[in-house]
């Protein structure tokens, strides 16, 4: 069973044209039973911040600190803030649309370096056949293990701004972190932690135990 705290996936009908626009983009998964995940959020436009802190904490505990390096979201050019976004994290950001793809690479990055077979890389969808976008987070699929999705490179949709995809970029573009975060291992002990806190009381555990 779920926890009550984690973060719900999209209506079934979304993810379902979801999955359909991502697999049509060169987004791939390792079997039909354990395709990504697109997650629900509570925006009705834009979405930027809560997705980046969704896809990497799995929660929106750090949307304030996002909101403090990145700024506030305009909603009528989330792809400033996309920009913005990639060259902090140091991680590429694909952002697949309807009708509109886009790869946000990391403004100064080196040529040479890092893995020549795979990249750590944020996947985002977007609703784009109106305007204001709503974009929201695709995450991997956790079954017992975690569920990789990927995409090849030279299947990537074009850079956005100025920039280029280096030769030297890996084949492979993973939307996965270096460590999976679970609800139920991760998540929900540091939000009870946080409620102690907030009413001043001593954690749950000491450094000295």
């Amino acid at each position: 069973m779920a926890h009550e705290e984690e973060v719900p996936p999209a209506d079934e009908e979304k993810i379902n044209r979801i999955r359909e626009i991502l697999r049509e983009r060169g987004v791939k998964w390792e079997d039909e039973y354990t395709p990504p995940v697109p997650l629900r959020t509570s925006k009705e436009a834009g979405g930027v911040l809560d997705s980046l802190s969704l896809f990497l904490t799995g929660s929106l505990l750090h949307l304030p600190l996002l909101k403090k390096r990145l700024g506030k979201e305009d909603v009528s050019n989330p792809y400033t803030l996309l920009q913005s976004a990639t060259d902090l994290f140091r991680r590429p950001i694909v952002l697949i649309g309807e009708n509109h793809s886009w790869t946000f690479f990391p403004r100064g990055r080196a040529e040479g370096g890092g893995d020549k077979d795979e990249l750590l890389g944020i996947l985002l969808f977007a609703w784009d056949s109106s305007q204001p976008l709503k974009i929201i987070p695709v995450v991997p699929r956790w079954v017992g293990a975690s569920r990789e999705a990927w995409m090849e490179s030279d299947e990537l949709p074009p850079v956005y701004g100025e920039g280029r995809i280096p030769s030297s970029f890996p084949r492979e573009i993973h939307f996965r972190g270096k460590v999976d975060v679970l609800c139920g291992e991760h998540t929900v002990p540091l939000l009870w932690e946080l409620d102690r806190n907030l009413a001043g009381l001593p954690p749950l555990r000491t450094s000295n135990e």
